[in-house]
């Protein structure tokens, strides 16, 4: 019926502190934190609690450090996350077909987002790799633009969350993705990556959204249907 209140280490508290700062926005991306005496002081702890709620919090990726230059928010952290949920999938054993009718999800609902709120910087980006892409003809790097357009829309949505899960899954789908680059046409790769840009560029939400889902679906055919 009752549980043992456990005593939280010193350190960890420490990270709370530093943690709440960032959810209540007294912290943001690139800020500095005080150095490890300044925060011993402050806190009233040992710098070796400063120095291992430091290394912890390195650890999760919500901080950076640099040598001689202290420790900073960092702005790396979505690549923190989304490598843990990377690994529950593999472990999970998930089927690549589950893992790219999410996908389907993520990045239709993305494009949406991204339609209303790119920048005429983002939208030139996407189309310097859709230039990329007319040019090469190793398959390879065609494969590696073709994951890069798709990340780039995720990007201009302004969603944090579905860049996190897109970088999860779009990890794990990495050599499949490679191999249904293969399996496509070059010219039918170009044709319609070059619709869905030029959608964007109108700003139609709408015809953006339905020639992505009709890309994706030609691809979860291409590499699902067994008659394939």
């Amino acid at each position: 019926m009752f549980e043992v209140i456990k005593q939280k280490n010193i350190s960890d508290i420490i990270m709370d502190q530093i943690k709440e700062m960032v959810y209540d926005g007294r912290l943001k991306v690139g800020d500095k934190l005080p150095s490890e005496l300044e925060l011993a002081n402050k806190i009233g702890v040992s710098r070796a609690s400063i120095r291992e709620a430091l290394k912890a919090l390195k650890e999760m990726g919500l901080i950076d450090s640099k040598v001689g230059g202290g420790s900073f928010i960092s702005n790396n952290f979505t690549d923190s996350l989304s490598g843990p949920l990377s690994l529950m999938v593999a472990l999970n054993n998930t089927d690549m077909k589950s893992i790219f009718e999410f996908r389907k999800v993520i990045e239709i609902g993305a494009i949406s987002s991204a339609a209303k709120n790119y920048t005429e910087e983002e939208l030139n980006e996407l189309k310097e790799i859709l230039e990329s892409m007319r040019l090469v003809s190793d398959e390879q790097i065609l494969g590696k633009l073709d994951r890069e357009f798709h990340e780039k829309i995720i990007d201009m949505s302004k969603n944090i969350f579905f860049k996190i899960n897109m970088k999860a899954i779009v990890d794990i789908l990495d050599r499949f993705l490679h191999v249904s680059a293969m399996k496509s046409k070059k010219e039918d790769i170009l044709k319609i990556h070059t619709e869905i840009y030029e959608a964007l560029k109108i700003k139609d939400e709408k015809l953006a959204k339905k020639i992505l889902e009709r890309h994706l679906e030609e691809v979860e055919k291409l590499n699902f249907d067994r008659r394939n």
